[in-house]
């Protein structure tokens, strides 16, 4: 599934480049970067037109879910919308500067012929070498499934029934049906409501209603036989929801064997019309494949991020780059990689003596450890990469070239960030892989060996926040390192580093401590210190969806992504502070 998501990514990306270098033939496009006046208009123009659609297609998403989670009230929407969806708007003003500006430079003469450059060396050319593997990997097993395999192996079963799942992702969901149903006489037929219902992907109808209906997926007449009764559905009338769950292989009403029911048959019994409200819920057969979009469009913005990026600040990329190729060209990121690959193969048949819950503690001890992973890589990288050039004059060298300090800051913490990122991405893939088989390891230890794919599916993806959140966590430190560099060595760093890494996962204990001890001035001054100066590192770990089986809500990554880009632009800022009056010669 990740492999097919990752294909169709990289056919849009290339699609994507295309455009963008047809567009760069048009005349008048392909000079809006030809001076800073230009630039700094056509950018601005672009740059609200982006954040506009953004937020106009949030809005539209927002009212659209309404409906069905029962949002009928303006302060109820009001109310639903800010918890859920501002921290989208905000993340879209933040992002709209990005694509337009980007879009103003990509589309200039001279980047549009520097892209397909920019993808065979640095950081995309590690990640489309690992998104090709991905592919030749899905098309592999797409191959082999037609023909069986050859009778010897095959990576996938029914690859074009999952691909068919993909296509009928439009039209599944959550849906919502009001109407009237007049009292039907003694000897009439029912009356017909017509719906597009598969029996294969139903899962749940809802019902509410004022008066009793008898509801049947056929037209029944008013004396039903035995075999017609167990097709039927009464449901009383009531102030709350009637919730029919579908049973998935021995449905009498709605069979899995039949096509499609465009129709459904309600009789009213009472005397007064009755007012119907509807629910219903279906999926696609493998409703595994909603994650392919979500997965290609991860990959899109991945690469269009980057190269948006780029192109706004050529400046701050080329030190990035230059800073990345140097960083994983280092043995301490070949060591640190092959070491996570070790470990995460190895804790698979570590018994953990959990009562069968051993994928808890693997995916835990899993995430811990790549996250400590990348933070010792932060800190070593910023350190040999910010201070040893500053001691070593390298510093002076670059900035005798038209490029600033701040320039020099913000292309260190970029190429450091990047070096980290491929690092989780490789890790984090490998992760993936290993966390779907765990289950079956288990299976076959305590001798169920027949463990669907699926269940290693669901908790492969129940980690994917946690990677993401990691990540977060590690740039922060990275922010963190970069602005320590600027004035003191690597043991100082390690050492800083480890201490706000402690107080940072205990902030909330001491916060708790504070409260408790009210009276003792001096914990609660060391309280709000902490509080305030370290970060609250534990809203970065999962630890209590793993252990109690839960996803991670998107909108709480959404918040955890405006921390993180707070936070880090404040340590930033500080690095630019401590750097700016620095003596370099």
């Amino acid at each position: 599934m990740l492999s097919v998501g990752v294909t169709f990514g990289m056919i849009l990306v290339l699609l994507l480049i295309g455009l963008i270098y047809l567009l760069a033939k048009i005349p008048g496009l392909n000079t809006m970067d030809s001076s800073p006046q230009r630039r700094t208009m056509f950018g601005t123009i672009f740059s609200i037109v982006a954040g506009l659609a953004l937020i106009g297609w949030i809005v539209l998403h927002f009212f659209s879910q309404t409906d069905y989670l029962g949002y009928s009230s303006a302060g109820e929407r009001y109310k639903f919308f800010s918890q859920y969806y501002a921290v989208w708007i905000l993340l879209s003003v933040v992002v709209a500067p990005v694509i337009g500006f980007g879009f103003v430079a990509l589309v200039s003469r001279k980047q549009s012929t520097e892209i397909l450059g920019s993808m065979k060396e640095g950081f995309l050319l590690w990640v489309t070498s690992i998104a090709g593997i991905m592919v030749a990997f899905c098309a592999i097993g797409y191959l082999l499934a037609l023909v069986n395999g050859f009778g010897v192996i095959t990576f996938v079963s029914q690859p074009n029934a999952k691909l068919e799942s993909l296509g009928r992702l439009p039209y599944t969901g959550k849906f919502k049906k009001q109407f009237t149903i007049a009292p039907t006489p003694r000897n009439a037929n029912p009356e017909e409501i017509e719906v597009l219902i598969w029996g294969f992907e139903l899962k749940t109808i809802n019902f509410l209603t004022n008066e009793r209906l008898i509801v049947s997926s056929v037209p029944i007449g008013p004396n039903p036989s035995t075999e017609d009764i167990n097709k039927i559905i009464d449901i009383p009338a009531s102030d709350e929801k009637f919730k029919f769950v579908k049973r998935p292989k021995n449905d009498r009403i709605f069979p899995d064997e039949t096509t499609k029911f465009e129709k459904l048959y309600f009789r009213n019994d009472g005397d007064q019309p009755a007012e119907v409200t509807m629910w219903w819920e279906s999926e696609p057969l493998y409703p595994q494949a909603k994650y392919i979009p979500f997965v290609a469009i991860c990959v899109v913005s991945l690469f269009m991020a980057y190269l948006f990026l780029s192109a706004a600040m050529p400046k701050i990329a080329a030190i990035s780059l230059s800073t990345f190729k140097n960083e994983i060209s280092q043995p301490i990121f070949i060591l640190l990689a092959a070491l996570g690959i070790v470990f995460i193969l190895a804790s698979i048949y570590i018994p953990y003596n959990t009562l069968g819950e051993d994928i808890k503690m693997y995916k835990e001890g899993g995430l811990t450890f790549i996250r400590v992973l990348a933070i010792f890589l932060a800190v070593w990288s910023a350190s040999k990469s910010v201070a040893e050039e500053i001691e070593g004059r390298t510093a002076l060298t670059v900035l005798s070239k038209p490029v600033g300090r701040r320039q020099f800051i913000v292309g260190k913490f970029g190429g450091i960030g990047l070096a980290v990122g491929l690092l989780f991405i490789i890790l984090g893939v490998w992760f993936c892989i290993w966390t779907s088989y765990k289950p079956i390891y288990d299976g076959k230890e305590t001798a169920m060996p027949d463990v669907e794919w699926t269940i290693g599916f669901t908790e492969m993806m129940r980690i994917v926040p946690g990677l993401l959140l990691g990540y977060m966590e590690v740039l922060i430190f990275v922010a963190i390192s970069v602005a320590i560099s600027t004035r003191m060595g690597i043991l100082p760093n390690f050492l800083i580093c480890f201490a706000v890494y402690v107080m940072g996962h205990l902030t909330p204990l001491i916060i708790q401590s504070n409260e408790v001890a009210r009276a003792f001035e001096p914990v609660q001054l060391f309280g709000r210190v902490i509080a305030t100066i370290i970060p609250v590192l534990d809203h970065f770990d999962i630890q209590a969806a793993i252990m109690g089986e839960g996803a991670v809500p998107m909108d709480y990554v959404g918040w955890c992504i405006v921390y993180c880009l707070m936070y880090g632009a404040m340590a930033l800022l500080f690095a630019l502070v401590l750097f700016e009056d620095r003596d370099l010669a």
